[in-house]
């Protein structure tokens, strides 16, 4: 996933969106884009789906590996 931009939407304004990874009201937002499409998530969702990244690469996986 890539974070291509992140926003904060009061909700007590009339903003805020649900998230489109686990279906919860978000105000902060963050639109990433993966290799299925561009998403509207919340940062929580964000750093779970960018710490996975991290963990998925090469590097990471044979350090944990051994």
């Amino acid at each position: 996933y890539t974070v291509i931009d992140k926003w904060y939407t009061p909700i007590l304004d009339g903003g805020g969106t649900c998230c489109d990874n686990c279906g919860q009201l978000i105000a902060n937002i963050a639109k990433v884009r993966s290799k299925n499409g561009v998403y509207h998530i919340g940062f929580d969702c964000m750093e779970t789906f960018l710490l996975n990244n991290y963990i998925g690469t090469p590097k990471i996986i044979s350090r944990l590996n051994s």
